[in-house]
């Protein structure tokens, strides 16, 4: 609820563009929907088939991480792992069949008069604060119907196997619920960091605490440190900080590169819209949570005008193919790996606020606007062309 509130905020300031997705044709959502059913059954028969107290590893996450596959691997058939849909390994359930388990189940979920209440007295402080927005209450109530039923449906899969010691997880913001219920019965929870933790992204921005809040993890493992992460939990560090650029004999063929983001994606496609027809190579990237059907550039853009990359794609493999890389979230780990490749990064400031100043050494281009951003990237492409 913290972070959909924060981004709620950043949303009505300006900071940040509201998410955009487009909805599906009806007989695309009546065949995801038939799929849906079949995975479903297939994942609760595999559940209640996995030797129950054999099971001592739970991973969970949408995305692979290195270090998570690693320590999953050395689980072996200890390990139950809630996964992409599609994912492949030893007891292997798709986390969309219990999202969808825990997004109907919260359809039903009547919430208490006296909560009610409640919601609508910090609505009010943070009206005060921040200025009156209507998604305010709307978003505690949605939140609060999932964390209830995600109550029920985690604790029910903790109980089911009752030898769980390790917790392993990528965050996706729907497992604060779980979290606490593992740490409440003294299993080790550990975050395995998928992007960049510093305390510029909201999520993982938190004051001096007197005390951890049983909803965060015990430990995080840090695979890239940027040097300003407050999140209070125990950091465990993999991996250095920054490496220095890897240059490769490889043709650049992508004049721009844009990194789509599910919560920015109206950003994205402003940024699109802006170099299109303007005789460069365009394409974009899709966040692994974003789906070409639902993310609107295909509706909105030519193959012609904009390649779009699908998000299972290697990010690192188009980094290298890129001139100038320009995502939507400047604080996605994409920065970093872009450079790390080769990658100029452009960052557009929308309305000139800062989203974050830890990437201030990375970028070659920085614009307040797209108006800003066409002629400095042209000239920074001019330069790029005549180096070759």
């Amino acid at each position: 609820m913290r972070y959909k509130v924060q981004f709620q905020i950043c949303v009505d300031r300006g900071l940040f563009g509201a998410s955009a997705a487009v909805a599906q044709p009806f007989l695309t959502r009546i065949g995801t929907a038939g799929a849906d059913v079949v995975r479903f059954g297939r994942d609760m028969a595999l559940l209640y088939a996995v030797e129950r107290r054999g099971v001592t590893h739970l991973y969970i996450y949408g995305r692979a991480i290195k270090s998570l596959e690693d320590d999953l691997a050395a689980a072996g058939k200890k390990a139950l792992q809630i996964a992409p849909a599609g994912c492949q390994g030893y007891a292997t359930i798709s986390k969309r069949s219990v999202d969808l388990l825990i997004g109907t189940l919260a359809r039903s979920r009547v919430i208490d008069a006296v909560v009610q209440q409640q919601m609508s007295d910090v609505c009010g402080h943070l009206a005060s604060a921040f200025g009156n927005s209507p998604n305010y209450q709307s978003i505690m109530q949605q939140k609060y119907g999932w964390h209830i039923a995600s109550q029920t449906i985690w604790r029910r899969l903790l109980g089911r196997f009752p030898s769980l010691t390790q917790l392993g997880f990528v965050n996706d913001d729907s497992l604060r619920t779980l979290i606490a219920l593992a740490n409440a019965k003294g299993i080790v929870t550990r975050e395995y960091q998928h992007g960049y933790a510093g305390k510029s992204h909201i999520a993982y921005s938190y004051p001096p605490l007197p005390e951890v809040p049983v909803t965060l993890p015990n430990e995080m493992l840090v695979e890239r440190d940027t040097g300003d992460i407050t999140f209070p939990a125990k950091l465990l560090f993999q991996g250095a900080g920054i490496p220095e650029p890897v240059l490769n004999a490889q043709p650049r063929d992508l004049d721009v590169l844009i990194g789509g983001s599910p919560t920015r994606n109206e950003d994205a496609h402003i940024l699109a819209a802006s170099l299109v027809d303007r005789g460069l190579s365009v394409g974009v990237k899709l966040h692994p949570a974003q789906k070409i059907s639902t993310s609107g550039f295909g509706s909105s853009f030519t193959r012609e005008q904009l390649v779009i990359f699908e998000g299972n794609s290697s990010f690192v493999d188009l980094a290298k193919r890129t001139k100038i890389y320009l995502p939507a979230n400047p604080t996605s780990t994409t920065v970093y790996e872009a450079v790390e490749n080769g990658a100029k990064l452009a960052v557009v400031d929308f309305g000139g606020e800062r989203v974050t100043e830890t990437v201030d050494k990375l970028v070659s281009i920085r614009a307040d606007s797209v108006e800003q951003l066409l002629p400095q990237a042209l000239a920074l492409l001019d330069q790029l062309d005549t180096a070759e």
